[in-house]
């Protein structure tokens, strides 16, 4: 079997023999080149690969950070997350505001200070600038500090003072409500007015205010005061005095009213009267004495009843009380012999509410009155003692005597 075998592969071999051509030394040059050229091939292939492999390593350990180191870059691991730096920003530093000043000022430190106070009244005879406050007012032109209370009525977290403070003057002045705060460097300032009396002297208005009674600085910022009609004083009770509550508040710079009501109604305890009177003519009688009446009209156009005091001056002429008309007196001064240029009479009569009566007063003097002058006035007195009235000023009017 293997001789035959033998016999068959040589006589393949001396078939094919005469086939085949030599290749030569061109086909052995390309041939060494292509083997070259797959061997540089291999060789990069292999260094990508062992390039590729560290990075996929290093990209798939440091997964979820936002630094992938490129190929040619060290391929050193990154820190583990314990000891890596810290992405988070550093806090913000702030500085807090500077607390406000404390504006909580004591009634001996006002007392000792010199302090801006706002307006008064044109005839007001107190200090605005550089005022000292006092505490006890017994002479016109006193500013005395009444109440002082304490509230954070301008919102600014910390407490300032508001103060009741009257201009003294005659028998009742003027009253305002004044704030004060201290400055950054502690000095005494004033915000500002919270608000005031109408008037000076005289009878307030409806819608006016005569009397400030007291201050109540509240949780909210707000200022409650409460206001009267007139000021309890010189026979006014302080019963009489109709109160309201009223509201202010800090806005914009100023104390401006934001609750409670703004005016007055009619005080049913006051009248509203109104007297008159012609000039005097005298005439001379046989002793050659001067002597004539003068006739007064009361009008009394208010809703009450008045118990009316007529009183009669005299600048120069100076007389007795003479004739019927002082008949309606139910008390008169001077005593009948007394020569005098004042006169008292309370109607033993009230005058009755919208009507109108008319009285004649006589006089006899000792000698001609040359130029003078006389006044005539009246008020309502309830149980003997004076009340005010609605519009004061026709209370009272002017004559000649001649």
């Amino acid at each position: 079997m293997t001789d035959h075998l033998d016999d068959l592969f040589a006589e393949y071999r001396a078939g094919l023999t005469p086939e085949i051509v030599p290749a030569g030394p061109g086909a052995v040059r390309a041939t060494v080149r292509r083997r070259r050229r797959v061997a540089a091939v291999t060789v990069v292939a292999t260094a990508i690969v062992l390039v590729a492999a560290p990075v996929a390593g290093y990209a798939a350990f440091s997964r979820g950070t936002s630094t992938v180191p490129e190929p040619g870059m060290s391929s050193t691991p990154a820190p583990s997350p314990s000891t890596a730096p810290s992405t988070t920003p550093p806090p913000v530093v702030t500085t807090p505001p500077p607390s406000p000043p404390n504006g909580r000022i004591t009634r001996s430190d006002l007392l000792k200070a010199r302090v801006d106070l706002p307006e008064w009244a044109p005839d007001a005879p107190c200090d605005e600038s550089g005022a000292d406050l006092v505490d006890v007012g017994d002479e016109d032109g006193d500013n005395l500090l009444t109440t002082v209370k304490y509230g954070d009525i301008d919102r600014d977290g910390a407490e300032e003072t508001v103060a009741i403070i009257a201009c003294v003057y005659l028998q009742t002045g003027q009253m305002q409500v004044v704030a004060f705060d201290r400055d950054e460097a502690g000095k005494i300032v004033t915000l500002g007015r919270v608000v005031a009396t109408d008037r000076i002297v005289g009878q307030a208005k409806p819608d006016q205010i005569g009397w400030i009674a007291s201050i109540d600085p509240r949780d909210d910022g707000t200022v409650r005061v409460v206001v009267g009609d007139d000021y309890p004083c010189c026979g006014w009770k302080e019963e009489w005095v109709q109160r309201q509550t009223r509201t202010y508040s800090w806005q914009g710079g100023t104390f401006r009213q934001t609750g409670g009501p703004t005016r007055y109604a009619p005080n049913p305890l006051f009248t509203d009267l109104v007297v008159s009177a012609p000039d005097l003519k005298l005439m001379i009688n046989d002793d050659g004495d001067p002597y004539g009446t003068l006739v007064v009209t009361v009008e009394n156009k208010g809703d009450l009843d008045a118990q009316i005091l007529v009183q009669i001056s005299f600048t120069q002429f100076r007389g007795y009380r003479l004739g019927p008309g002082w008949a309606d007196c139910a008390t008169v001064e001077p005593v009948p012999n007394e020569l005098t240029g004042s006169f008292d009479c309370t109607l033993a009569e009230p005058v009755a509410a919208g009507t109108r009566r008319t009285l004649r007063f006589g006089f006899q003097g000792t000698e001609p009155p040359g130029d003078s002058l006389g006044t005539v006035s009246m008020s309502h007195r309830d149980g003997g003692e004076h009340v005010p009235d609605q519009t004061f000023d026709d209370n009272s009017a002017d004559f000649e005597v001649s």
